[in-house]
C-alpha cells in the first residue's frame, strides 16, 4: 500500500506537468543537414592561388548522387563554380579554352543520427522471455516508453577535395587539402514537451519548428564566400584588379615542376 502511495504521488505531479510532442517528416530537415554540409566544405576552399587564371572544372570523378534530397552531384558543382568567381577564376565552358583544370571529388556525403533516452524505454523483452520459459504462460504486455527526457540528434557530413593542374603539362600546381564538415541538428524533449531544437541549420533556438523570440524568420541575408579585388572591366574579362600576379605565380609553379630535358 505504501509503495502505491509513494508512486502516485511520484506520477501525478509528471502527468500534470508533461507535454507530448513529436517530429513527423525528416525529408527537409535531412536536405537541410546535407546542403549546410557541403556549403561548409566548399566555403573553406581557398582558390585564390587561381585568381585571375582561366579555369575548367572537370566533373569527371565526381559520383552520381540522386535521392530524395536536392543536395546531390550538381549542387555540389555549382557551389565550387560559385567559389571559383567568387575568388577571381574566369570559368571556361571547354577544357580547351582552360589554362588550369580544376578536379574536385567527394568522400563522403549523408546523414547520421543517434536518440537517447533518460528513463524506461520501450521493451517487449519480457514477453519473450516468458514465452521461452513455458508455453503456457500468457503473454505480457509491452512496457511503454516512460522517459522524463529524450534527445534526437543527427548530423550531416561532407567530406570534398580539390586539386588543379596545367592543362598542357599535366603538372599539379595546386590543392586544397582536405576539407570535412559536419552540420548539426538536435531535438530535445521534456517531461513530453517538444522539441526543442538547435544545431547549425537553425538560426537561434526554436520550439516546435518556431523560435522562441517569435520570429520565423523566412530567409537569410548573403554571405561573402571569399575576398576578391574590385571588378575592372567584365567585358574584357579583366575579373581581377591584377591578374598577372596569379598567372605569373601558377606559371612559375609549372616551370619549376615540369620536367627538364636535356
Amino acid at each position: 500500500m505504501r509503495a502505491v502511495q509513494l508512486a502516485v504521488l511520484v506520477l501525478l505531479p509528471i502527468l500534470f506537468t508533461s507535454g507530448c510532442g513529436t517530429t513527423t517528416q525528416r525529408l527537409a530537415t535531412e536536405q537541410l543537414l546535407i546542403s549546410d554540409a557541403v556549403d561548409q566544405a566548399v566555403a573553406g576552399i581557398d582558390f585564390s592561388y587561381l585568381s585571375g587564371q582561366t579555369v575548367f572544372l572537370d566533373t569527371t570523378y565526381l559520383k552520381s548522387i540522386r535521392g530524395n534530397g536536392f543536395a546531390n552531384t550538381e549542387y555540389i558543382v555549382s557551389s565550387i563554380r560559385e567559389q571559383l568567381a567568387a575568388s577571381g577564376c574566369r570559368i571556361q565552358d571547354e577544357r580547351a579554352d582552360a589554362q588550369i583544370v580544376v578536379e574536385p571529388r567527394v568522400g563522403a556525403l549523408g546523414t547520421d543520427g543517434h536518440e537517447v533516452t533518460y528513463g524506461i524505454p520501450q521493451t517487449g523483452q519480457l514477453t519473450g522471455a516468458a514465452a521461452a520459459l513455458s508455453a503456457g504462460v500468457p503473454a505480457l504486455p509491452v512496457i511503454p516508453e516512460i522517459s522524463f527526457g529524450k534527445s534526437d540528434k543527427h548530423q550531416g557530413i561532407a567530406k570534398i577535395m580539390v586539386f588543379a593542374y596545367d592543362r598542357e603539362t599535366k603538372v599539379a600546381v595546386w590543392q586544397s587539402g582536405l576539407k570535412k564538415s559536419e552540420s548539426s541538428c538536435t531535438n530535445t524533449w521534456v517531461l513530453g514537451a517538444g522539441p526543442f531544437q538547435k544545431g547549425t541549420i537553425h538560426e537561434g533556438f526554436r520550439f516546435a519548428g518556431r523560435e522562441l523570440n517569435g520570429k520565423n524568420k523566412r530567409s537569410s541575408n548573403g554571405r561573402v564566400l571569399a575576398k576578391i579585388n574590385p571588378v575592372k572591366n567584365i567585358a574584357d574579362q579583366s575579373i581581377a584588379e591584377n591578374p598577372d600576379d596569379s598567372a605569373e605565380r601558377v606559371a612559375e609553379a609549372t616551370s619549376e615542376s615540369a620536367p627538364k630535358t636535356r
